[in-house]
C-alpha cells in the first residue's frame, strides 16, 4: 500500500509547478504589469526592512555567530565569484559620484583618524610592492609636486628652515618664463629646484631662496653660492 504522505507531496509538487507555469504565461502576456509588480514588491520589502531594521540586524548577528566559520566560507566564496563584477560596478559608481565619495571618505577619515592611520600602516607593510608602484605612478602623474616634495625632504634632512609648496614652484617657473636661471635654456615644464644659497652654507628652504635650473647647471653649481657660480661661468663679473 502506497504511503499517503508521498502522494500528498507529489500532488503539492504538481500544483506548485502549475502555479509557476501560469505565472510565467501571465508575465509573458503583460510585461508592463510584471515590472509594476516587481517594483511594488521591491519597495515593500525595502520599507519593511527599514521599519524593522534593528530586528533584522539582531537576527543576522545571531545567525552569523551561530555559524561563523560556515558564513565566512560562504562570504569568501561569493566574493571570489562576483569579484570582477563588483569591482567594475564600484568603479563606475565612484566615477559618477567622485566628489561626494571623496567627501564621504574624508569625513570618515576625520572621525576615525587613529583607525585609518593604523589600517594604512598595516596595509603598507603587507603590500610594499603596491606602495612602490603607487608612488611611482603618482610621481609620473604629478612631476611638479614630486620634485617639490623631494627637494623639501632633502633640505629638511639637512636641517634647513622654512618650507614651500608645488604652487610656489609653479609661480617661480612663471616668473622665469620656464627657463633655466643661468643658461636660459627652455625647461619644458621640467628642471630642478635649486637653493640660491645652498643649504650646506646656511641657506633656507623658503621660496625666496629657490630658483629653477636645468640639470647641467644644477650639477655644475652643486653646493656653490649662486654669485660665485655665476662668476665662474662668466655670467657675472
Amino acid at each position: 500500500m502506497a504511503d499517503p504522505s508521498i502522494a500528498d507531496d507529489e500532488a503539492e509538487r504538481k500544483r506548485e509547478e502549475k502555479r509557476i507555469r501560469e505565472r510565467a504565461r501571465y508575465h509573458e502576456k503583460k510585461p508592463e504589469r510584471t515590472e509594476e509588480w516587481l517594483t511594488a514588491r521591491r519597495n515593500y520589502r525595502r520599507r519593511h526592512y527599514l521599519e524593522n531594521l534593528e530586528k533584522y540586524r539582531a537576527q543576522s548577528a545571531a545567525a552569523y555567530t551561530a555559524n561563523k566559520e560556515e558564513r565566512r566560507r560562504q562570504i569568501h566564496t561569493n566574493y571570489l565569484r562576483t569579484k570582477e563584477k563588483v569591482s567594475e560596478r564600484s568603479k563606475r559608481d565612484y566615477v559618477a559620484n567622485r566628489q561626494s565619495r571623496q567627501a564621504q571618505m574624508q569625513e570618515w577619515n576625520k572621525r576615525n583618524r587613529h583607525k585609518f592611520v593604523d589600517y594604512s600602516r598595516a596595509w603598507r607593510e603587507r603590500n610594499p610592492e603596491k606602495v612602490r608602484e603607487g608612488v611611482k605612478r603618482w610621481k609620473q602623474m604629478n612631476p611638479e609636486k614630486a620634485r617639490a616634495i623631494d627637494t623639501r625632504n632633502k633640505a629638511k634632512r639637512r636641517g634647513a628652515s622654512g618650507s614651500f609648496t608645488a604652487s610656489d614652484i609653479a609661480e617661480i617657473r612663471k616668473q622665469q618664463k620656464d627657463r633655466c636661471a643661468y643658461c636660459r635654456v627652455t625647461l619644458a615644464k621640467k628642471g630642478e629646484v635649486d637653493h640660491i644659497l645652498p643649504v650646506t652654507l646656511g641657506g633656507s628652504n623658503h621660496r625666496r631662496n629657490l630658483q629653477l635650473t636645468c640639470r647641467v647647471c644644477n650639477n655644475k653649481k652643486r653646493a656653490k653660492d649662486a654669485i660665485v657660480f655665476a662668476q665662474e661661468t662668466g655670467r657675472l663679473l
